[in-house]
Parts: C-alpha cells; structure tokens; sequence
C-alpha cells in the first residue's frame, strides 16, 4: 500500500501540468472587425501550446502584434506598460499564483516518492487549489478594463503614440494636438465618431482563464482523495499488524 501511495500520488499531481499545457487555458473572443480571432490564427479556447505554436510563427499576425507591443513598450515616449496597460499588475499576480501552482504540484510530487506524510502532501494539494481559484479571480480583474471598454483603441493609440517628434528643419511638432485637430475635423466634416469607429474596430466579448483549471481542481482534489484514503488505510494495516 506504501509503494502504490508513492506512485499514485505523483501521478495525480503530475495531471496539473498536463491539464495546463493541453486543455484550453485562456477563452479569448475578439468582437471587432478589423481584428478577430481568425486573423489572429487562434480559436476562442486556447491551450498554452496552442498560444505558444499561434504567437512563435513569425507568419502570424499574432506574433506581429506581439513584437510591434514590445516595440511600444521599449519606446521610452510611449511610456511603460503600466501607463499603457493599468490593470498590468493584476497579470502579473496571476502568472505568480501559476507559478505557485507549479510549486505545489513539484512539492507533492517530491515529498510523495521520498516521504510517507501523505497529509502533508494533501495539504500542499489544498495550496494548489486555493492558488487556482485566486488565479482565475486575478486574471478577472486584469481583463475587466479591455472587457467593460476602459481599455481600448482609442487610450492604447494615445498611449503608444509620441507626444512630439522633430521636423526636417528642425522644429518640434506636437503631435498630439494635431492628432487631436484632425481627429475633430474629420468628426465636424464626415459626421463620425472616430474614437467610437476606431473602438469597434477591436472589441473583446471575452478574455477570461478557461476550463483548464477546472483539471488542475480534480487533480488536486484526486491527490487529497488518494492521501486520506492512502493515509487511512495504512493505519488501519499498522493497527491490524499490532492487535495480532
């Protein structure tokens, strides 16, 4: 009964990484019409491997987009992330709680092959499941501001565009009062809501974590089953041995 508690529960914690890399992750559906999720090359429900394959072909406009970000963000003008992206910091705590998950997963599996404390394995188990529950809430709060439109075309564009840039003869424009001007000039002329056509262009319906951790909840759950059946049943084996 040891032996097979030494095998079954690393194995129960090794699904976490499985249901991680292979069953969908992240449920992205993009509403616009200038960019959706067909010609970004990914499907509504992505796996990690899906995203990783999409954003590493270099043919993909997923991976344009990646790299003309990064560009941005490097660009000292175009200020950091952060001013691009507020909510920035509540990715950040999701991808910790994901790399918590992964600890917790090694943990099991470490202390389940070379130990016999089975509650103690169970408990990092219990870890693991709270760290996945506050990974889908952290990850809610950083897509909220793309979902409910406080991030959108409009604030990203005067976010990552220069505010001045230096002419041939070298005086300096103010390019975002000229934006600003022409932006309302087409508005008066045309009768457009540019900033309103601009944001419909892109659009998220959804940008949330999927069911993939609703595998990594079952592995964990199966690795608290095993330990306290396991834990169990080898008292019992112990108390039998002594009362004979």
């Amino acid at each position: 009964m040891k032996t097979l508690s030494k095998i079954l529960i690393p194995i129960a914690s090794l699904c976490v990484i499985l249901a991680l890399l292979f069953l969908p992750i992240l449920r992205i559906s993009l509403g616009g019409t200038l960019i959706s999720n067909q010609s970004l090359g990914i499907d509504e429900y992505n796996s990690v491997v899906r995203l990783a394959e999409a954003a590493s072909d270099e043919n993909s406009q997923l991976h344009s987009y990646i790299e003309l970000f990064k560009q941005f963000s490097e660009n000292n003008e175009g200020g950091s992330i952060k001013e691009i992206i507020p909510s920035i910091n509540w990715l950040y705590v999701s991808i910790a709680m994901l790399a918590l998950i992964l600890v917790f997963m090694l943990l099991i599996v470490i202390f389940g092959i070379f130990t016999e404390k089975r509650l103690l394995t169970a408990g990092f188990a219990a870890g693991g499941m709270l760290s996945t529950v506050l990974l889908g809430k952290f990850f809610d709060k950083f897509a909220l501001p793309f979902l409910n439109g406080t991030i959108n075309v409009s604030t990203l564009l005067s976010k990552i565009t220069p505010s001045s840039t230096t002419a041939a003869d070298g005086t300096t424009v103010d390019l975002s009062g000229a934006l600003s001007t022409l932006s309302d000039a087409l508005s008066e002329s045309l009768g457009l809501n540019l900033s309103g056509l601009a944001n419909s262009l892109v659009s998220f319906k959804f940008l949330e974590i999927s069911f993939a951790t609703t595998g990594v909840l079952l592995a964990f759950g199966a690795v608290i089953l095993l330990a306290v059946v396991f834990n169990m049943s080898i008292k019992n084996e112990n108390a039998g041995k002594l009362h004979d």
